[in-house]
């Protein structure tokens, strides 16, 4: 059940049911509040779907939608039975990838979505347990830019990896095929995005246009890793995943890549 009530009558709710119930307060359920600490930038009207799990063996105990704005001080909680440990997680940005429970994926062909997540374990044996709201970004935004000498960038890319979701619960990347065709937005120039990976597997795959004087089908593979890897502190396991910008000079097989993020801030010239 949720609610959105105001404090006193919630103290009264959880006050009658210690009276009502004094010899064995385990029937008493436990309110679980939601306090919203780090929105990470998200709008107050920003919808969230919340989960409340047993931990143990994951039955769903409670869920709900409510707008990011709602959970402030004691003003809305969900209620659920007395457990020894809950998971509770929030989700938000979830556009095109399908849930099945707490896994979460995109199909073939289809970017990730821009998710913000936050997860909190906690024991629900008392009366009232309070949950902190700390959204992270799972979400890389990649733009690639290539420089060529024939003013016309003769290549399709295509987005490649073994990563295709994660589980909302823990933040496991899940393996799976993962591609994604974006379009060209200006000569030389896609926009992607990529949900946190789970191996090194990242890839561009460029095609030959058809109608271009060169041999039309897969014509090149670049492995992104081989350029992040030396970005310092850049890891698929950082809490908020950066944007990146990747930059390259396709005609002197040089690449440039740049980790947008208030912790990283740094560039790197390798050969490809």
């Amino acid at each position: 059940m949720k609610y959105l009530i105001p404090i006193a009558a919630a103290a009264v709710l959880v006050c009658s049911c210690h009276r009502l119930v004094f010899e064995d307060r385990r029937a008493c359920p436990s309110f679980v509040f939601f306090r919203v600490e780090d929105p990470n930038g998200l709008s107050v009207t920003e919808q969230l779907k919340l989960e409340i799990r047993e931990t143990s063996g994951m039955e769903m105990l409670a869920e709900d939608n409510v707008q990011l704005g709602l959970m402030h001080g004691r003003n809305y909680f969900l209620e659920v039975r007395k457990c020894e440990e809950i998971s509770a997680t929030g989700t938000a940005g979830i556009r095109n990838a399908v849930c099945a429970g707490r896994m979460c994926t995109v199909a073939s062909g289809t970017q990730w979505d821009p998710v913000y997540r936050f997860s909190w374990t906690s024991s629900a044996m008392g009366g009232e347990t309070f949950v902190p709201v700390r959204m992270k970004k799972e979400y890389s935004r990649i733009c690639v830019r290539f420089s060529s000498e024939q003013g016309i960038f003769p290549y399709t890319v295509a987005a490649k990896a073994n990563t295709c979701g994660m589980d909302l619960v823990n933040g496991t990347p899940l393996k799976g095929p993962f591609n994604c065709s974006p379009p060209e937005e200006e000569p030389g120039v896609f926009r992607f995005t990529v949900p946190r990976q789970a191996d090194r597997s990242l890839a561009l795959e460029l095609t030959a246009k058809p109608g271009m004087s060169i041999e039309y089908g897969p014509v090149d593979e670049i492995v992104l890793w081989n350029a992040l890897e030396k970005i310092d502190g850049f890891s698929w396991a950082l809490e908020n995943l950066p944007d990146i910008d990747i930059n390259i000079d396709y005609t002197r097989s040089q690449m440039t890549v740049i980790v947008n993020d208030w912790e990283l801030a740094s560039s790197v010239e390798i050969t490809i």
